[in-house]
This record gives C-alpha cells, structure tokens and sequence, in this order.
C-alpha cells in the first residue's frame, strides 16, 4: 500500500485579531465562610421545661385534705372510710423515653438528644430511663448501640412514656422499614394493659399524620411554635391514681 503524499499548501491567512471588551475575571482568592447560625431545638428554650412538665405530670389524689369534699360527705351522714385529698400533679412516677434512630429521624438527631437532657433535667434521672429503637419499638430496644437491642418490655404501672419519633411518616418514599398503623396499635396496647399512657413528640406538622396516630396516643407537635397551651389541650383527661 503506497504511503500518503503530504499537500502542499497554496496560501496563507493571517488569524483575524480580536478585541475583547470585557475585563478577565479576577483570580479567585481563598473561600471565606460565613459564621453558621446558632443552633435553635425544636421547643422553644423558655418554655420547654414547662412543656415537659405538662406532658409527664400524672395528676394523684394525695395533697391536702379536700375540706369541701369531707364537710359535703359528712353533711350527707357519710362515713369517711378514706380521707378526701386534693388532687396533685407529681412527676414521681417517672418517664421512659423511646428514641426513634430511624432513617426519617436522623435531621433530628441533635433535637432528640437535646430533648432528653431537658426530660431528665426536669424530671430526674433517676426517674427517667431511655431507651433507643429504629423504625418501631417491638423490632427491638435498648439503652447503648444496636447490638444491645433486645425485645420492648413496658415500665412500671403509671410510667409515662415519651416517643420521639415521626411515627413512620419521614424519610424515602420506597423505605422498606418504615412503620405503620399495625405496630403502633401494638405498643399502645401493650402499654395500656401495663397502665402507662403514650405521648409521642412528632417533628412534623399536625396535618401530616395519619388519622390513626390522634387516635391511639397523645400527640405534641415538635416545633418552635408549639406552647405549654397547646401540649395542656392535645392531653387527653389526665389519669387519676
């Protein structure tokens, strides 16, 4: 096969010269960032302790003797075979706190472990226990990483439990593990037969849940809006002991 022979060129044209009109733009000097916002939690600062109380009280006949209630029975000829008292707000009967590390949760990290320095801060911690889940409470829980995990056991009658979760409404669309109607039913009815009542912290607005959740337990909106007001009316009639 013969080899290619080179074409000689017939003329030559100078490139035309161009003239820019627009300075070049400035070597670009090192990034400078800006001072990030100061970290807000979720409830608001002044009143969050006063909300915690709210959702944790347990209202118990055992203040002072309850005179109208002792002058009322005793006008009727009744015996008083127990002394009326007043009902009180106690917070002795102690919190547990069911954390939610699954993946919807996981912007609220911080928030969630703000939370549960200020339950324990108000409530004690030697009242208060928590305990760390993922998705739903019966695949397991337990206080330290997942290895720990074992199965849900209810606390001692009248314990108030605190959820902080979005109760499976958070995180992909296509989540496998996302939690549902069926579980939730479970866990309060076991909590229900061991005389402890639910209130879950919910990090999304009301409009955003299942018709289902109001229905089943307690719900306070996890927000910088939400006011000791609002937790006082989402309370269902406090129990008596």
């Amino acid at each position: 096969m013969a080899a290619a022979r080179l074409l000689t060129p017939v003329a030559v044209e100078p490139l035309p010269v161009r003239e820019w009109r627009a300075a070049a733009l400035p070597v670009a000097g090192p990034v400078r960032r800006g001072t990030p916002p100061p970290y807000e939690p979720l409830l608001a600062r002044r009143s969050s302790a006063a909300m915690v109380q709210t959702a944790v009280a347990r209202v118990v006949d055992d203040g002072e003797p309850d005179i109208p209630r002792i002058v009322r029975r005793l006008a009727r000829g009744h015996a008083l075979a127990r002394l009326p008292l007043r009902p009180v707000a106690t917070l002795r009967f102690g919190a547990q706190i069911l954390v939610d590390l699954g993946v919807g949760m996981e912007p609220f990290a911080r928030d969630q472990g703000e939370l549960v320095a200020q339950i324990r801060a108000v409530v004690g911690r030697e009242h208060t226990r928590a305990r760390y889940f993922e998705d739903s409470p019966l695949r397991g829980v337990g206080e330290e990483g997942r290895w720990s995990w074992g199965p849900y056991t209810p606390p001692t009658r009248g314990t108030r439990v605190l959820v902080l979760s979005d109760l499976g409404t958070g995180g992909p669309v296509a989540h496998p593990r996302r939690s549902g109607r069926e579980e939730w039913a479970e866990l309060t009815r076991r909590l229900g037969r061991a005389g402890c009542r639910v209130t879950a912290f919910v990090p999304c607005p009301p409009h955003r849940l299942p018709a289902w959740a109001a229905e089943l337990m307690d719900i306070v909106p996890w927000d910088r809006h939400t006011t000791v007001g609002q937790v006082t009316r989402r309370l269902r009639t406090p129990d008596r002991y």
